[in-house]
C-alpha cells in the first residue's frame, strides 16, 4: 500500500533579453483512496535582469478533496455515486495566491500581493480571478499603490467550447479574459494622483 509521497523540481533559464531565473517547486501529498494527491504546491523564484535589478517572488496553491462526509445537495453530480453518497478524494476546492518584493537599479523598490480564486473543471483547478497589489517607492520617496483585477472565463457544460479545427468540444478551456486597474500615488511634492483603466 502507498503510505507517502512527496517531490521537488528546480527549474533555471534566460529569457531572449538575457535576464535569468531560478525557481525552486515544493510538492506536499496526502494519501486519499491509496492515490497520492497534491495537497500543497510552493514555488520560490529568484530573478536577475541585464542591469542588475533582483526580483523574488513566492507562489503557492492548496487543494481541497471530499472526505465522503459533506452534505451532497452542497456538491453537483459528479461528487456523486450511484446511491447519491458523495466520494472520497475528488478535488473540491482550491486556493492561492503569491508575493514578489524586488529593487530597481536606481534604489526604488516594491512588494505585492496576489490573491487567486479558482473553480473546478472535471477535476482540474482554475484560476477564476486573480487581485494583486503592488506598493512602489521609488528612491525620492514617491509612493504609489497599484490594484489590478483579471477575471478568465471558461467554457461549460452549458457553453462548451468547440476546437474548430477537429470538431471536439471541451469545458474548462479558456474562451476569454478581462482586468482593470486602479492607482493611487504621491509624489515627493506630496501631490496625490488617481488613475484608472
Amino acid at each position: 500500500l502507498l503510505k507517502g509521497a512527496d517531490g521537488s523540481s528546480v527549474t533555471t533559464g534566460d529569457d531572449i533579453y538575457g535576464s535569468s531565473f531560478t525557481t525552486n517547486t515544493k510538492d506536499t501529498y496526502n494519501i486519499i483512496n491509496g492515490e497520492a494527491k497534491a495537497v500543497r504546491s510552493d514555488s520560490k523564484t529568484e530573478s536577475l535582469d541585464i542591469y542588475g535589478a533582483k526580483v523574488k517572488s513566492t507562489s503557492f496553491t492548496k487543494y481541497y478533496y471530499t472526505d465522503g462526509g459533506e452534505d451532497p445537495a452542497t456538491l453537483s453530480p459528479e461528487y456523486l455515486d450511484a446511491e447519491g453518497k458523495v466520494k472520497r478524494g475528488l478535488l473540491k476546492k482550491a486556493e492561492g495566491g503569491g508575493t514578489s518584493e524586488g529593487e530597481d537599479i536606481f534604489g526604488g523598490s516594491f512588494e505585492s500581493l496576489t490573491t487567486n480564486t479558482y473553480a473546478i473543471f472535471e477535476g482540474k483547478a482554475k484560476v477564476l480571478s486573480s487581485k494583486t497589489v503592488t506598493n512602489t517607492l521609488s528612491i525620492d520617496g514617491a509612493t504609489s499603490t497599484t490594484t489590478s483585477y483579471v477575471n478568465y472565463k471558461y467554457s461549460t457544460a452549458d457553453n462548451p467550447y468547440t476546437d474548430p479545427n477537429t470538431g471536439k468540444g471541451g469545458i474548462g478551456v479558456l474562451i476569454g479574459a478581462d482586468g482593470s486597474t486602479e492607482g493611487k500615488g504621491e509624489d515627493l511634492f506630496g501631490n496625490i494622483y488617481i488613475t484608472m483603466s
